[in-house]
């Protein structure tokens, strides 16, 4: 996992395969600090995750509540197609927005 803030945009990029819940830590202190800090506009960057498993959406939707419990808002982008069909199927979409790259995820996030 990497962070950087990019035009008032906090942006977490995640890598590998999203299994267990070892991340959850790592991802909710983050937030929490740069929630605390004012950065209440979310990124996570998925192009270099391999697999995620319920484990790992329960990490995404940790992130989430921690977003939106401190007045932020959270967007996905780079998401490979298997989590996006996942996301879909348990109609998860409404808290996930999915934007195409980085780029677009700024762009989403700044309107």
């Amino acid at each position: 996992m990497t962070h950087e803030i990019k035009e008032g945009v906090l942006i977490i990029n995640l890598s590998g395969s999203l299994l267990t819940d070892e991340l959850r830590k790592p991802v909710a202190e983050v937030l929490e600090k740069n929630l605390s800090e004012g950065t209440k506009k979310v990124l996570i960057g998925m192009r270099d995750v391999k697999f995620i498993n319920s484990t790992g959406l329960a990490v995404l939707l940790g992130a989430s509540s921690i977003i939106r419990g401190g007045g932020g808002k959270l967007a996905l982008c780079s998401a490979p197609d298997q989590t996006k069909q996942l996301i879909k199927m348990i109609k998860l979409e409404p808290m996930f927005p999915f934007q195409a790259d980085e780029a677009a995820g700024i762009a989403f996030l700044n309107a």
